[in-house]
């Protein structure tokens, strides 16, 4: 992350949200447990509210944006 940004409460990387909406929409890892998860692998901690709006964010997503 960039230095301004790094340590933001919202901060997260591509990786991370790319990984959190695969759990949840192609494994159907539910919220707490995918926040638990990434939390355990990568030491990120994520709020279920944070994961939850991943899946709006997730469905009006375009690869051509």
């Amino acid at each position: 992350m960039p230095g301004g940004v790094a340590g933001s409460p919202s901060s997260c990387s591509a990786n991370l949200w790319a990984l959190a909406v695969h759990l949840l929409v192609l494994q159907h890892v539910p919220v707490e447990r995918t926040a638990q998860l990434i939390a355990d692998v990568t030491g990120a901690e994520m709020s279920t509210g944070w994961v939850t709006s991943l899946l709006g964010e997730a469905a009006g997503w375009s690869p051509t944006r």
